[in-house]
């Protein structure tokens, strides 16, 4: 007779690896990465790592995938809080430009991601899928603009606006560490206003 699973402990042993894999990937390409290093950050054996995700290819995609969602879900938290819409622009600010130290890390886990993305369609549906919910955040915004008379929300291409502000500011920060986030946040917050029509 088998013994039964444990499946809290199947829980925990897998965002273990995933979170060791996210690690070994702010420090390795995904291309250069092996199990065995994420069997080492991990300290698990890499039978077990294979045993939850097979290979590494599946584990790359499980990793860029679990990271891309918990992106998206902060993303719609934000923007479903109880609170005034200029909280709910003050979160989606604080999600999309977080401390410096956080913004870089992110951006080299997206590199990877990007890269990862040429060899698997799965992480690039997980990719637009991401971005999507981005968007749908800043249109829920919108939305919301609109409902209280703020703006006349409606327009596509003001979604896409917002959405390549915060892209765009991150990458900034990122690449040019003169630039102080704390006026990055607030010419964000001043541009994310006008768009919708003042708060």
């Amino acid at each position: 007779m088998s013994r039964p699973r444990d499946l809290e402990n199947e829980r925990e042993r897998r965002a273990q690896i995933l979170a060791a894999t996210y690690e070994a990937l702010l420090e390795t390409p995904w291309s250069a990465l092996s199990l065995n290093a994420v069997a080492e950050r991990a300290k698990l054996s890499k039978t077990l790592i294979a045993y939850y995700f097979g290979d590494k290819e599946n584990l790359l995609t499980e990793t860029m995938l679990w990271f891309l969602g918990a992106q998206a879900e902060l993303v719609k938290q934000a923007v479903a809080a109880p609170a005034s819409l200029a909280t709910r622009i003050e979160l989606l600010i604080a999600i999309a430009l977080p401390e410096r130290a956080e913004l870089e890390r992110q951006l080299r886990f997206q590199l990877e991601v990007w890269s990862f993305a040429k060899t698997s369609p799965e992480v690039t549906l997980g990719l637009q899928t991401a971005y999507r919910a981005f968007r749908e955040a800043c249109a829920t915004m919108m939305e919301a603009a609109r409902a209280e008379g703020l703006t006349e929300a409606g327009d596509p291409w003001l979604y896409l606006t917002l959405h390549a502000l915060m892209d765009g500011l991150s990458f900034q920060l990122v690449l040019d560490p003169t630039l102080d986030l704390e006026v990055a946040r607030a010419r964000a917050r001043a541009v994310v206003e006008r768009l919708l029509g003042g708060l």
